[in-house]
């Protein structure tokens, strides 16, 4: 991961000092070079999220094991709208509720997978899944209102229809 602050010196500065401090002085050249190459293909990788991603949503907005999509992209989005004039494309990073209260069949659901990987590394090559309710204290969740059946994607580039054919086998096992 790489980065850029850009701004007004007496702005700039104190930020610079601060991040010198905690992380040292700059990245390894190694690093640089590995964020120069990624850069090349950013439009096309990100193209790839986008269509994989939308379809994949698409998909499980349709399924009746699924209660809730959550992703700008999809016109029953309450935010579709505006995601539509503030954005230039969507991103394959979205949420879903599994039409369930247990936490056994959203651990089944997630277990069934085959090419999703469990992790929160989002925006890589790889398709990952991650589900709060599995990983966070029962009293965290239920204070901060996240449902046993909240599930977060990242939809990497794999092929869609063979990340569709995962997650309908993963849903219809759900409940086995």
């Amino acid at each position: 991961m790489g980065g850029v602050v850009v701004g007004p010196s007496r702005l700039v500065r104190p930020l610079a000092l601060q991040e010198y401090q905690l992380y040292g002085a700059a990245m390894s050249p190694h690093d640089a070079a590995k964020v120069i190459k990624g850069l090349r293909t950013l439009p096309v990788r990100m193209a790839a999220h986008q269509e994989r991603g939308l379809a994949v949503a698409a998909f499980l907005e349709g399924h009746p094991a699924v209660r809730e999509v959550n992703h700008p992209g999809l016109p029953s989005h309450p935010g579709h709208a505006v995601a539509l004039r503030q954005m230039s494309g969507f991103s394959s990073l979205f949420s879903l509720v599994l039409d369930t209260e247990s936490r056994e069949q959203v651990g089944r659901f997630i277990n069934q997978l085959r090419h999703f990987r469990i992790g929160v590394s989002w925006g890589g090559f790889e398709s990952l899944v991650n589900a709060p309710a599995l990983t966070t204290e029962e009293s965290v969740r239920v204070t901060m209102g996240i449902p046993v059946g909240l599930v977060r994607l990242s939809v990497g580039l794999e092929p869609a229809d063979t990340l569709i054919k995962d997650l309908g086998l993963a849903l219809e096992g759900m409940s086995a």
